[in-house]
């Protein structure tokens, strides 16, 4: 049961992206287009005996170790750039600010539960019911629609078009994608339908082009003695669409000329990219694909990169034990420049396993990956891990490496990682927690410039005003010594002695924002951080006259607002959602506005006292 659940999340979040039949198939990439269909059917017979599912379990959340004791502070090293800010994720309609989706890069959007436009709330329940909000005063529920059961669920919003791009996979491993027209905001309508077999790893959207990168795995009789497959089509992927009037059509996504594949063998997994235009319906504008497995999406405004692990049979299966050794990680780049193609570029390769998209970043043209070379999902202390930050500039149809530094947190993973500008910061972890500033201003001669080792770790980094970082993690309590979720302040403006300015921790605390950025809110106005923070209580004894399990918890799960200033983190206020699990919380003018899967509520960030609440149906 447990290798077939981490099939299915593998296939969750494998990504990758490449078109075969542009100019690019004449350069010196790393990647090799297929010339037609027979050759793509003799290739994957070819390696079908030796194939078995390899990679990590895509879907892993980072494994969390036991906490130490704290270490020492320490730090060296001078002549530091100036530290960067991190891209703002706020717009302004009528003249009243609202915060938008926690994206990575400025102008890149990436897909979320909740979307807004300053006036109407969009919201994604886990049951597969959309729900639109009017949220220009008290919130009121104008209407709903169900757009389908299964998980995953995403969504991008275009405000001109007045459409989402919705998308989930079913309990069968089938992706749907559908376009919601939402013009009449009281009857969204599901517009179209495209299901295709896989499960989609990330997407983006930039103006009103989206890019899908899916996961499929190769088919079910693809084992030893059965892989005799000669139809082209059983190694494509198909579309099957549906319309809201209630015709159907199926067909081939992508021809055998847009799949590539790397010189050495990297399985039979494809990862295919869709090019979608909000202008232009549900209809693919471009396909491309790359017989590969993968792990990371991280998008530019001007490039698409996808990390695809070197491709290791049995890996999935492994959490323990010696890691393997020599294990890289490819980079495919893709551009992103025509609003109608998604352009392969070239590719390069780092040592280890990048963790998230925050393991990627581009700056200047020069990409900066930061890796570990221990799988970041095996447990366990026997490994002798050290990570490494790579950079890599676009070179004759290829991603050179310029800068190498490695050594970092040895006998440690990486925990965390943010790039801003010319600085870089890593959070490894095993037995202290080191947070290192990297100074990446010269790329072909990258290095560490301070390092900061405090108990517990970072999970995700946030950069806000004044040269300081916000850590969200866990680590334990100053008073009381117990562990739960941590919320730090760190000085970075002398990058050579980074300092713990200030930190909080909620016992038996935990937050989504530890494994999605997109949970996390930072409101700079009034220097507010609001989180879902879950806490669990102290077992309750079952009353003796009553049949019940031997323990429980009292769960409270709220959205938790923080004032973060150099002098203190205070806690602002807290919305609670009754037994619901608060997910996401953005700002709308002087309000602070949540969701859950009970329903939306508006709060004063004034008092934090309740503005309205619009409660979705029950089952919803």
């Amino acid at each position: 049961m447990r290798r077939l659940l981490f099939c299915v999340l593998t296939v969750l979040l494998a990504l990758s992206v490449a078109p075969p039949t542009k100019a690019a198939r004449k350069s010196k990439a790393r990647l090799i287009a297929f010339g037609d269909c027979s050759e793509l059917v003799r290739y994957a017979n070819r390696h079908a005996d030796r194939y078995e599912p390899g990679g990590p379990p895509v879907g892993f959340r980072p494994f969390t170790p036991p906490m130490p004791a704290a270490g020492p502070a320490g730090g060296s090293a001078a002549g530091a750039p100036a530290p960067a800010a991190a891209p703002t994720n706020d717009s302004t309609i009528s003249g009243e600010a609202f915060s938008l989706t926690n994206n990575q890069e400025a102008g890149v959007f990436e897909p979320d539960i909740v979307k807004t436009d300053g006036e109407t709330l969009y919201a994604l329940t886990s049951a597969g019911t959309l729900h639109v909000v009017d949220v220009r005063g008290a919130p009121v529920l104008l209407g709903s629609v169900a757009v389908g059961e299964g998980y995953g669920h995403q969504m991008l919003f275009d405000r001109r078009t007045q459409r989402l791009l919705v998308y989930w996979t079913d309990f069968e491993g089938t992706t749907s994608l559908a376009y919601v027209d939402v013009a009449d905001p009281a009857a969204p309508v599901l517009e179209r339908t495209l299901n295709v077999d896989g499960s989609v790893v990330s997407a983006r959207r930039t103006e009103r082009t989206v890019r899908v990168v899916l996961a499929l795995r190769p088919p079910e009789y693809v084992t030893p003695g059965l892989a005799d497959e000669r139809r082209p089509r059983a190694w494509l992927p198909r579309g099957r669409f549906a319309s809201a009037a209630g015709s159907t059509s199926e067909r081939r996504l992508l021809g055998c000329r847009e799949v590539r594949r790397s010189r050495s063998f990297s399985g039979l997994e494809q990862l295919t990219v869709l090019t979608l235009n909000f202008d232009k319906g549900l209809d693919p504008v471009d396909a491309d694909a790359v017989m590969t497995g993968g792990e990371t999406v991280y998008a530019s405004a001007d490039n698409l990169y996808v990390a695809t692990q070197r491709y290791q049979p049995g890996l999935e299966d492994r959490f323990d034990g010696p890691a393997p050794s020599g294990v890289t990680t490819q980079i495919h780049r893709f551009s992103l420049d025509d609003a109608n193609n998604t352009s392969y570029r070239g590719s390069g390769v780092v040592p280890g396993f990048a963790l998230n998209q925050f393991s990627l970043s581009e700056h200047a043209g020069v990409l900066r990956v930061a890796t570990t070379d221990t799988p970041p999902w095996f447990g366990g202390t026997e490994n002798p891990s050290q990570s490494f930050v790579t950079t890599l500039a676009a070179a004759d149809g290829r991603l050179e490496r310029l800068g190498q530094i490695d050594g970092l947190g040895k006998g440690e993973r990486i925990f965390a990682v943010r790039f801003l500008g010319d600085t870089g910061y890593v959070v490894t972890f095993r037995q202290i927690d080191p947070l290192y500033t990297v100074d990446l201003t010269d790329p072909a001669a990258p290095k560490v410039l301070g390092e900061l080792k405090i108990p517990g770790f970072s999970s995700y980094l946030h950069p806000i005003a004044g040269a300081r970082l916000i850590g969200v993690g866990t680590g334990p309590d100053e008073a009381t010594g117990a562990f739960g979720l941590q919320v730090s302040l760190f000085d970075v403006s002398d990058l050579a002695d980074p300092r713990l300015e200030r930190r909080v921790t909620f016992d038996n605390g935990s937050s989504e924002v530890a494994y999605d950025h997109h949970a996390f809110l930072w409101w700079q106005p009034r220097e507010l951080a609001v989180l879902p923070v879950q806490s669990y209580n102290d077992p309750q004894p079952c009353p003796p006259d009553q049949p019940c399990m031997a323990a429980r918890n009292e769960i409270e799960a709220d959205a938790v607002g923080l004032t973060v200033r150099p002098d203190g983190i205070a806690e602002a206020g807290r919305v609670d959602h009754g037994r619901a699990v608060v997910r996401r919380s953005i700002v709308i003018g002087d309000r602070l506005v949540t969701t859950s899967d009970a329903g939306v509520k508006a709060s004063s960030l004034d008092s934090w006292a309740e503005d309205g609440f619009a409660a979705f149906s029950a089952g919803r």
